[in-house]
């Protein structure tokens, strides 16, 4: 087995000396003037307007160095990112749960729908477990009992007789064989229940919201 390696190269910053110790503020000119209303000489004013454009030019290098601190920043807070990716991914290759023997996760699998509430076995929770993985996947579609009980798509855009609601009857027909099934559905024409007596040997119990109209009709063919 060949190991694989990912190279992440980290930046060194460097802080600024004055970061990293105390910060001196640049000496005012006429500290008095700060806590009195006296009017400042036009020499003063001469020298405040300096050392205010001596601090404002200080204050835009301090920008400039918060600015790349900030990308620095960044680029760390990235690579920190990717390495929790790298490790929670070959961290999964060794789980316990890639270990579990098919069958055990074929039986969690069950337990999982059977909790699911209201929408047990429903197509949607069947469609989120087999959508997790490939070998998930397999052990869903090798294991009949996940699929034993047919009941509507709740989807509202869906009617009870469509195309796509037929496909799926038919083909979790075929993913239950041989197992013994559960049904309930609406069917609001024979479709649907003509779909369901090719297997009616399997029935175990059956549940149907449907017009007492469509019964005759759905049913004139079933000896007893």
């Amino acid at each position: 087995m060949h190991a694989v390696t990912a190279a992440v190269t980290v930046t060194n910053v460097a802080f600024p000396h004055d970061v990293q110790g105390e910060f001196q503020l640049p000496s005012s000119p006429c500290p008095d003037l700060l806590i009195t209303n006296s009017v400042p000489s036009d020499f003063q004013t001469n020298e405040i307007y300096k050392v205010i454009l001596d601090a404002e030019e200080e204050g835009f290098s301090l920008d400039d160095e918060i600015a790349g601190m900030q990308r620095a920043l960044d680029r760390l807070e990235l690579q920190r990112a990717k390495l929790g990716d790298f490790v929670e991914a070959h961290r999964s290759v060794v789980s316990t749960i890639r270990r579990l023997p098919g069958e055990i996760l074929g039986e969690i699998f069950s337990h999982y729908l059977d909790a699911s509430a209201s929408r047990a076995h429903s197509p949607e929770a069947l469609s989120h477990l087999v959508g997790v993985c490939v070998r998930w996947r397999m052990i869903a579609l090798a294991s009949p009992m996940l699929w034993r009980h047919i009941c509507p798509d709740i989807r509202e855009d869906l009617s009870y007789d469509s195309p796509w609601e037929m496909q799926r009857i038919a083909l979790q027909l075929q993913r239950s064989t041989p197992a013994a099934l559960s049904i309930s559905l609406h069917a609001t024409s024979v479709n649907i229940i003509d779909l369901l007596l090719t297997e009616s040997r399997r029935w175990q119990t059956l549940r149907l919201n449907t017009s007492p109209s469509i019964i005759p009709e759905a049913f004139n063919h079933v000896q007893g």
